[in-house]
């Protein structure tokens, strides 16, 4: 008997050994960058009405202090360096400028991952000189959220007066040369806004008008009636992204072309998010998910380190097994099923076809035939 498990043990390390080895070759033979999306809390100012994390964690959060991030991003710079991948470190929340050691964090990502690429997602609304001074300091990237082409159209989300608290941090950012860029959550709200959003967006200085999809989860999991929290599918959503290279191209704005499906529209543009690949979301509990909007936790940061869950059987499946549905189709390869967000909280499983898909329903839109 004791053979045997020495014989199972031999074999599973051989086996993760493989899989490293596949990651690394792929990771050298093409540029990646490698995001770890870190949230060191949750707590937020607004209560936007399409907010996935809903009105909380479901039980009280002990969030990790600034040692045990330091021990993660250290972890992740190891990782980086064993991929030879670029280094993407992604402030997150809630609202992260409500972290008490916000200016703290930002100091341990340079000094433990000095090569990153450091960004901040925040809603802008907290942004004032001193913070903007020091995202400057940093050089760091700062994604604002804006959800509408003007102030009720924004405020109908995220809240009276949210519209030019967020459009008065543009302005400070843009004072203090920090670059960044808009991002929309994508519903049947705001496509007939798009446009707008990326005139206002060149008005504001963002170097980008970039969107993502709606997730039904959370707060967006509300009455499917409200057109905030209702999700674009099929020839809705095909239109929207026709919208979003247009008013890209007619702009001069530049936008994210990497959304899934994305390649039905334009055939060079597209892909698939890099859940369990180059993507990871920790959790102020030290929870890690494949990404931050998949309500799946695939392993504990406070007692497993991060390189035994990258490489681990959890991450293993959600790397090679096939959607439902997909494997006939010939775009499977470029976007991977879609978007494993939208599968997910649409049908409760990873490997669901991405609801959004029109691939199939015409033949030309399935080819990348442009709108």
């Amino acid at each position: 008997m004791p053979t045997m498990n020495v014989a199972k043990t031999n074999w599973w390390t051989k086996f993760l050994d493989r899989v490293q080895s596949r990651l690394i070759a792929s990771a050298a033979k093409h540029e990646r960058i490698f995001t770890l999306q870190c949230e060191p809390s949750w707590r937020c100012n607004l209560r936007c009405r399409h907010c996935y994390l809903g009105d909380g964690p479901p039980r009280a959060v002990e969030e990790l202090g600034p040692e045990q991030w330091r021990s993660i991003l250290l972890q992740f710079a190891e990782l980086n360096t064993l991929l030879a991948t670029r280094s993407h470190v992604a402030l997150a929340g809630g609202e992260p400028l409500l972290l008490p050691w916000f200016e703290h964090f930002l100091n341990l990502a340079k000094e433990l991952v000095p090569s990153c690429d450091l960004s901040v997602l925040t809603n802008g609304t907290l942004l004032d000189e001193r913070r903007a001074k020091l995202l400057h300091h940093h050089r760091a990237t700062v994604q604002l959220s804006l959800d509408g082409w003007d102030e009720p159209s924004h405020d109908q989300v995220r809240g009276a007066g949210s519209f030019h608290a967020t459009c008065r941090g543009a302005i400070l950012l843009r004072k203090h040369q920090v670059p960044f860029s808009l991002q929309c959550t994508l519903s049947h709200h705001n496509a007939e806004g798009i446009e707008a959003m990326f005139v206002l967006a060149k008005r504001l200085g963002a170097r980008s008008m970039d969107f993502c999809r709606l997730i039904p989860s959370g707060r967006a999991s509300g009455p499917a009636s409200d057109p905030i929290c209702t999700p674009l599918h099929g020839e809705t959503l095909r239109q929207a992204f026709c919208d979003i290279f247009q008013a890209s191209h007619g702009t001069g704005l530049t936008t994210n072309r990497g959304l899934p499906l994305m390649h039905l529209i334009e055939a060079d543009a597209g892909g698939q998010f890099g859940q369990g690949f180059y993507g990871l979301t920790v959790q102020p509990d030290g929870g890690l998910r494949p990404t931050s909007r998949l309500g799946i936790v695939l392993g504990d940061l406070r007692r497993q380190d991060l390189r035994s869950l990258y490489f681990g059987a959890e991450f293993q499946a959600l790397r090679t097994q096939c959607v439902e549905g997909c494997s006939a189709c010939p775009t499977y390869e470029r976007c991977g099923g879609g978007d494993r967000n939208a599968a997910y909280a649409e049908h409760g499983h990873f490997l669901s076809k991405d609801p959004g898909c029109w691939a199939g329903t015409d033949p030309q839109q399935s080819e990348g035939v442009g709108p």
